[in-house]
């Protein structure tokens, strides 16, 4: 295919892009394997970008739609940390780097959980190093899809990592490096060059689970490779997470989300036939405390975090090994409490009246 024009429908998604030089192949490579050269594409992208946003009818739009997102994302709840990566800002990592089978962070990784879990099982160690990893990206990639109805790049030279400055193997923020993304027709940005549209929300879905399954599945398959873990089991951690984060964010965005939606969201995105992200044992419920109704998730993984010195041997509230009796009991606890702290905060805030 020839193309005159750097939209990315036309050659995102193709396997080998050549750019052309009177006459002469000058670039060879994957779309963002070229753009990260900085070189005549990635000028070629950029003066066409810049061209589309300075037309008349595009002037209204804001300059990078996918970082408006993620400002949605964060003003929902600030522990989720996604952004546009700039080309000169250092401390980012792509996940080949982080996984690859020499990759010292893996290792390094590895033998700290297996000190803190006291454990040498291949299966619980890539777990942990899975779970320190995944809940940023996917959090991003859900996130923008619930708030905003669209999808990032999650592709593994795309989508990087930044390591907290404290805990070295944990996962602080995401940072993506391409401002493309995936929307529907209605998107207010449907016509913005970073674009691509889908015809259906259905399409869209089918996107974001692809997205989840190419990027995680090859995390999935080093941790096999390099420390033995069974692809099984870590799949399921990452459908707890998918539909824990489902659950957790339509709830924040909007606190009297009905709980069918909630379960239609996840049957639709996660229990579809042959997806590794179809997994029997998930499932929600929901709980009652006064005039609120809450879905939870009814966990089949564990974070294995009650093996630490730290916890004690204390379980997490949610935790698979609690009795469903206690779990519930101490679920109902917590939305007692934060209905009291917000009647404490709406009754502070309320005008105080003269006498």
């Amino acid at each position: 295919m020839i193309a005159h024009t750097c939209q990315p429908l036309t050659v995102r998604s193709a396997d080998q892009l050549a750019v052309l030089d009177n006459g002469r192949v000058v670039e060879l490579g994957k779309h963002q394997e070229i753009i990260n050269q900085a070189v005549l594409f990635a000028r070629l992208v950029e003066q066409q970008r810049q061209s589309l946003i300075s037309l008349p009818h595009m002037k209204v739009m804001v300059q990078y739609p996918l970082s408006e997102t993620f400002s949605h994302l964060t003003s929902v709840n600030d522990y989720i940390k996604a952004q546009l990566r700039s080309p000169a800002e250092s401390g980012w990592t792509e996940p080949r780097l982080l996984f690859s089978t020499s990759s010292t962070h893996l290792q390094d990784s590895a033998s700290h959980y297996q000190t803190s879990l006291r454990t040498t099982s291949k299966n619980m160690l890539g777990s942990a190093v899975l779970q320190a990893y995944h809940w940023q990206l996917i959090v991003s990639a859900i996130g923008s899809y619930l708030i905003d109805r669209r999808v990032p790049d999650l592709s593994l030279h795309n989508a990087q990592a930044k390591l907290d400055e404290e805990r070295r193997l944990e996962v602080e923020s995401v940072a993506f490096v391409s401002s493309c993304f995936y929307a529907l027709p209605t998107d207010p940005a449907a016509a913005h060059p970073d674009a691509s549209i889908v015809p259906n929300i259905a399409t869209l879905q089918d996107q974001l689970r692809q997205e989840l399954e190419t990027h995680l599945g090859w995390v999935i398959e080093q941790l096999g490779q390099t420390l033995g873990a069974k692809p099984r089991g870590l799949w399921l951690d990452v459908t707890d997470r998918c539909a824990a984060t489902l659950i957790w964010l339509m709830q924040e965005i909007d606190p009297d989300t009905d709980p069918a939606a909630i379960e239609q969201e996840i049957e639709q995105l996660l229990l579809v036939p042959a997806s590794p992200l179809n997994h029997p044992k998930l499932g929600l419920f929901t709980l009652t405390c006064g005039a609120e109704t809450r879905a939870f998730l009814d966990k089949s993984s564990c974070c294995y975090w009650y093996r630490m010195d730290e916890a004690e041997g204390k379980l997490c509230t949610t935790c698979p090994r609690r009795p469903k009796d206690e779990r519930n009991q101490l679920l109902l606890k917590y939305m007692a409490e934060a209905q009291a702290k917000k009647a404490q905060e709406i009754a502070e805030q309320a005008p105080v009246s003269e006498a």
